[in-house]
């Protein structure tokens, strides 16, 4: 699956919904939406910015409530000039989860990964007596 040490991993905040007034691009979407961010090799060596790539896939799905796969071969009119034209990421149960640095379909398995076991933490720490996942302060009871 990975062919090399490059690959960026972004979840969202699944309590930053739409429409929030501070977020009017992805710089702002980067800085009020992200709840985790982590790259994997030397950013030095990359050859495009993953972390942007990845970050780009998440805001489209923030903004139109669908993966981007979804996004490119259905509803492609919903693109604007400058945003990713690659895919690889998941939109379930109100949490966003977007990866790149392999084929968008390997970013795709692994952000279904990542957000498989966001969603398994979350109801483990639930279970335990925890309520939620929060943006600055990570799981709170």
């Amino acid at each position: 699956v990975l062919t090399s040490l490059h690959l960026c991993i972004v979840i969202i905040d699944p309590v930053v919904i739409r429409p929030d007034a501070r977020i009017t691009d992805l710089e702002s979407f980067r800085e009020h939406a992200v709840l985790h961010s982590r790259c994997i090799g030397d950013e030095e060596l990359w050859s495009v910015r993953y972390d942007s790539i990845a970050l780009s896939k998440c805001y489209l799905s923030w903004l139109h409530g669908m993966s981007s796969r979804d996004i490119q071969a259905r509803a492609p009119y919903l693109l604007t000039s400058g945003d990713t034209v690659y895919y690889g990421n998941v939109v379930r149960d109100g949490l966003i989860v977007g990866c790149s640095g392999v084929n968008p379909y390997w970013d795709e398995v692994i952000s279904e990964w990542v957000h498989a076991a966001c969603q398994g933490l979350s109801i483990n720490h639930r279970e335990q007596g925890g309520l939620i996942l929060t943006h600055d302060k990570g799981f709170v009871a």
